[in-house]
């Protein structure tokens, strides 16, 4: 049992990180009724350029992290204008479609600019540890729970409790689902909101 624990306490911080990201996810869609697949790009981003400025050209660590935000920030600014601006009424899985062919555009680009091979970084955070009942708990993953918690706690609040964040919430939210019915079923017949092979199943049946 005690070992179970130890794997879940050592989970703790990539559950931290991927609760960042959900949360992020969850705020554009919140926002837009667009889930966006691209969102794994804008921190692939960030990541990119902090380890080329922090690794490759020995930048200070503080300096690294926010030139990497404001990054990831641009990118994430840019993509979500182009899908505003031109995308805007069309159909929400051709919205999805974009976010994916943005991701796969992002990842060429940090391909080619450095390279295919796995880069390291070492931590920075404090590597210490706090023993409870033989069970080790890092510092640095008590920091990122502890980040990943606040975050989501002011987000809730925010989304709750103040005007900005309950406009965020789109207009068309009750009517997501009646909006995407009808515009997959625009693709299959130019318009006609049925599958082309309705008719002849409802005839066999």
């Amino acid at each position: 049992m005690q070992q179970f624990i130890q794997f879940a306490v050592i989970g703790l911080g990539p559950a931290a990180i991927y609760s960042l990201a959900a949360l992020g996810v969850v705020t554009i869609y919140r926002g837009s009724g667009v889930v966006n697949f691209a969102h794994g790009g804008f921190a692939l981003v960030g990541a990119s350029v902090f380890v080329k400025l922090r690794v490759d050209r020995g930048w200070p660590t503080p300096v690294a992290i926010a030139v990497g935000l404001v990054a990831a920030s641009l990118t994430a600014t840019i993509v979500g204008a182009i899908i505003v601006r031109f995308l805007a009424n069309t159909a929400p899985v051709m919205q999805v479609i974009a976010t994916l062919g943005f991701l796969s555009v992002i990842q060429e680009v940090n391909f080619l600019l450095l390279g295919g091979r796995i880069r390291t970084v070492s931590g920075f955070f404090p590597r210490g540890q706090w023993t409870v009942g033989g069970v080790r708990f890092g510092y640095d993953r008590l920091i990122l729970l502890g980040i990943a918690a606040a975050l989501t706690a002011a987000m809730a609040l925010m989304f709750t409790r103040t005007s900005f964040g309950r406009r965020t919430e789109n207009s068309h939210s009750k009517s997501r689902t009646v909006c995407s019915r009808s515009s997959i079923g625009s693709i299959w017949n130019g318009g006609n909101h049925k599958p082309p092979w309705s008719d002849s199943l409802r005839r066999r049946v």
